[in-house]
């Protein structure tokens, strides 16, 4: 992944909430950017060379929350150029 961010081969991973009969906080956004995961293999300080000291942190898991009101369903979508699409659905009472 990380070289395949240098070359801008792979865009940020995403995650996505879509309602059904609840909603949104004031100010929440339905889709939230959660940057890049590293993988299986931890991280070595020395495989960043110097021109890459803006780059991302890479990290193996991410926590995304949100903020809803009412009763219903949420369906909630990670989404990652590697790691492909995961859905799952939570209902809410």
């Amino acid at each position: 992944m990380k070289q395949a961010w240098l070359v801008k081969m792979v865009r940020q991973s995403t995650a996505r909430i879509t309602l059904d009969g609840l909603k949104l906080a004031s100010g929440e956004s339905a889709t939230k950017t959660i940057g890049f995961f590293a993988g299986a293999l931890p991280e070595n300080p020395l495989d960043r060379p110097f021109t890459d000291i803006d780059s991302p942190t890479w990290e193996t898991s991410k926590t995304v929350s949100w903020t809803v009101t009412g009763t219903g369903t949420a369906t909630i979508t990670f989404s990652s150029t590697r790691g492909g699409v995961i859905t799952t659905t939570v209902d809410l009472k």
